[in-house]
């Protein structure tokens, strides 16, 4: 299994996330780094080096670095790109 590590921005998006929300994101993060071909939801993002996860309205953006899975980014569909 891969280890999670949350990028400063990514914990500060955290805190305002809604707790149910949140709960959701992180077994759907938990779920892509016990396998990621298991994972659903997740694309490559165009021009990046980074990966999106979409829970409902809300993405995760993150890097997969062989052992450790990187979040950069937890935001609203709205914010999420910009």
């Amino acid at each position: 299994m891969k280890q999670i590590v949350f990028h400063r921005r990514a914990v500060k998006d955290r805190r305002q996330v809604p707790s149910a929300i949140l709960q959701r994101i992180d077994a759907a993060l938990a779920e892509y780094a016990r396998g990621p071909e298991q994972a659903r939801n997740v694309r490559k993002l165009k021009g990046q080096d980074a990966l999106r996860l979409r829970v409902g309205d809300w993405r995760v953006i993150f890097r997969d670095g062989g052992d450790e899975i990187i979040v950069q980014r937890i935001a609203h569909r709205r914010e999420a790109y910009r």
